[in-house]
């Protein structure tokens, strides 16, 4: 948070707008009607059309006509995907501190008085909103939860464990979150690998009571591919483990069977060895490959070297 104490701050409420043509009519309103929560703060709603197919814009626009003073829409020229919307919307936020929500209601919108407290009062330049609980299809929380504790044990373990997409930054976050064109990976990633102190306010997501959402399978796999080739070399190092052991096993396990099976050949043996051999050594070489190329994507991501945090 800036040093500069004000008596009103701007909060700028960034919405990613993919497939919520009937969800826009009721949860703009819903925000307006409780502004007034928000003491001490001035508002503005940044709504980000991603390359939405349905009649999003339209209503995206009809709201703003109808909250001129409040409401800024952008239009992007396709669908970019989730990330890229919301680092669109933090760039053209004018808030000192911006919070990012979804347009489905799924996310309680009161919680961000809890977030700017915590921006305010306790100086925290990130706050994120942890899904403690969702009320999802079971198939929905059994891959997300998996997904999300993978990255927090794989990955980076300061990443919750419940995920996220309900969020608070400050300005100095947001400058620096939106200046690295990341396309791969995940937004929620990056925001983490700044490595700003964080605070997690854990929550229960609710269901979606209107529309369907578009997030599908597909997509998520794509996500965690993405964070797994940019962000760690853990499946490379992986092939380096288990090559390893395959070098080891051509060792052992022929001396194993020579041991327990009276009739096996020693031709046999060899060849088994051997295919365990030439198997190891593939797959470590493979391994050397992949961390090669990781280390190359990775210098070639353009992140920065370093985050500074504060100075004083």
């Amino acid at each position: 948070m800036a040093d500069e104490v004000k008596e009103r701050y701007l909060f700028s409420i960034v919405i990613p707008v993919y497939r919520n043509e009937k969800n826009i009519p009721i949860t703009i309103p819903y925000m307006m009607d409780r502004l007034d929560i928000f003491e001490g703060y001035d508002v503005e709603i940044v709504m980000v059309c991603d390359g939405s197919p349905d009649a999003s814009y339209t209503e995206m626009c009809r709201m703003q006509e109808e909250y001129p003073n409040t409401i800024r829409v952008v239009k992007l020229a396709r669908n970019f995907g989730q990330g890229a919307a919301i680092s669109c919307g933090a760039k053209i936020a004018k808030g000192d501190v911006v919070g990012v929500i979804s347009c489905d209601l799924q996310d309680p919108f009161e919680l961000f008085i809890d977030m700017l407290k915590a921006w305010r009062e306790e100086s925290y330049k990130l706050v994120i909103a942890s899904r403690e609980h969702r009320s999802d299809a079971l198939i929905g929380k059994i891959a997300s939860s998996t997904f999300n504790r993978m990255v927090h044990t794989f990955i980076d373990s300061r990443y919750p464990v419940g995920g996220f997409d309900f969020f608070l930054m400050d300005r100095q976050v947001v400058d620096a979150f939106t200046a690295i064109d990341a396309a791969n990976g995940s937004m929620q990633m990056l925001l983490v690998w700044l490595g700003y102190q964080y605070k997690e306010i854990p929550y229960t997501r609710s269901a979606r009571s209107i529309g369907k959402s578009s997030y599908k399978l597909s997509r998520k796999m794509e996500i965690a591919s993405g964070l797994f080739t940019t962000y760690s070399p853990i499946l490379s190092r992986v092939w380096y483990v288990v090559g390893a052991c395959s070098i080891v096993a051509s060792i052992i396990v022929p001396i194993v069977l020579m041991n327990t099976i009276a009739d096996v050949r020693a031709s046999e043996l060899i060849i088994i060895g051997l295919l365990l051999f030439i198997t190891g050594v593939v797959l470590i070489s493979n391994a050397s490959v992949g961390e090669y190329s990781w280390r190359t994507l990775y210098q070639s991501l353009g992140r920065p070297r370093y985050v500074i945090d504060e100075i004083r």
